[in-house]
């Protein structure tokens, strides 16, 4: 994150300082009036949980769960109907909005673009909450704008207009936009929506130093899980009933919560490794016999064919054993050996192989 090493502006969140969110007792929903009566339409509610200063907190949940509900509420979009949302004690729904905007930068999925803007124009936008009556940027608020899109590593972006901008690049704009504003917290929705694999990384690693170095509270929805609990800090998680649970991304998987959320007919999750895999015909276990860079992979490719290779370091029995070495691969399945010349060829084997009938 090119410039986030340095000391924010004068305004900005520090690392040292304290607070965060705190929610308890919030339901979230929606209210709307029929036949002169309030009818209320609950998504969720008893909800109670805390998103610290220099953490990179995620929401999680399948789709339909109330995530960005959620956000929606916490941004002040739509008004809670019962408990508190507070940031650094200050209860958001009671805020008014320039208090609200100065506190709080919201990056959501829907949006338009800009296009005629520059990138530097769309991140000073962030500035308005600071700016009085006239809008006018100062030479202070430009330095904020420099150091916002040099914490986003968005500076070469500054003169390109948005339209030319490729979809991650207008992430880190619409972000640095929000940082812009030096908020105590970002709220983002999907951030990595629409983004490819590389951007999808560099955009959810940014957004971790931003928390961590600058000592704001990011929150952020995401649907990719695997990627998450890799880098998150804490992790908010939606059940389909409705229930939030709240933790490290460890004590959330160790807990069998997070397999339990989102494992189907067709997918299981494999809290060692923390990924998914697909559900299929199991065959037997397998023994692994490879260099250590070479090993995950070979170890995935037996499972997708079925097999269930050991943990390392395992030296059990094993149904099926494979060795790599230096010109391919060597099997040994019920006292039969084989020789295969690539990974690929050794899969498609694997794939039809069957273990000795007990």
């Amino acid at each position: 994150m090119s410039g986030s090493g340095a000391a924010p502006p004068a305004g900005s969140a520090g690392a040292d300082d304290t607070g965060g969110f705190a929610l308890s007792g919030l339901a979230v929903g929606y209210a709307r009036r029929r036949f002169g009566r309030r009818a209320v339409q609950p998504v969720l509610s008893g909800l109670t949980a805390t998103a610290r200063r220099g953490e990179f907190t995620v929401l999680l949940g399948p789709n339909g769960t109330g995530k960005s509900t959620l956000l929606r509420t916490l941004a002040g979009l739509q008004p809670p109907l019962d408990g508190t949302a507070r940031l650094d004690g200050v209860d958001l729904a009671a805020a008014d909005p320039d208090e609200r905007a100065r506190r709080l930068a919201v990056v959501l999925t829907e949006r338009e673009v800009p296009g005629l803007l520059t990138g530097g124009e769309l991140v000073a936008l962030g500035r308005h909450p600071h700016t009085g009556y006239t809008g006018r940027l100062t030479a202070a608020d430009h330095v904020v704008v420099r150091w916002a899109l040099g914490a986003m590593d968005a500076a070469h972006l500054a003169g390109r207009r948005v339209a030319e901008c490729s979809d991650g690049e207008r992430q880190r704009l619409f972000t640095a936009r929000a940082l812009a504003q030096q908020p105590s917290a970002i709220l983002l929705d999907e951030p990595t929506a629409f983004l490819d694999v590389s951007a999808r990384v560099a955009l959810t690693g940014l957004l971790r130093r931003l928390a961590r170095e600058q000592g704001v509270v990011v929150v952020a929805s995401t649907h990719d899980l695997e990627l998450a609990l890799r880098v998150a800090d804490t992790v908010w998680l939606l059940d389909h009933a409705g229930r939030l649970h709240t933790g490290t991304p460890e004590e959330l998987t160790a807990a069998g919560l997070v397999g339990t959320v989102f494992t189907g007919d067709d997918l299981v999750f494999e809290p060692g490794a923390g990924v998914f895999t697909v559900r299929g015909e199991r065959r037997g276990t397998a023994a692994v016999d490879a260099p250590a860079d070479l090993a995950p992979l070979l170890r995935r490719a037996l499972e997708r064919a079925g097999w269930r290779p050991r943990a390392s370091g395992d030296t059990g029995p094993a149904d099926l054993a494979v060795a790599a070495g230096p010109d391919g691969y060597r099997t040994e399945l019920d006292g039969a050996v084989e020789h295969h010349p690539t990974l690929g060829a050794l899969t498609r084997w694997a794939a039809e192989a069957r273990p000795p009938r007990p």
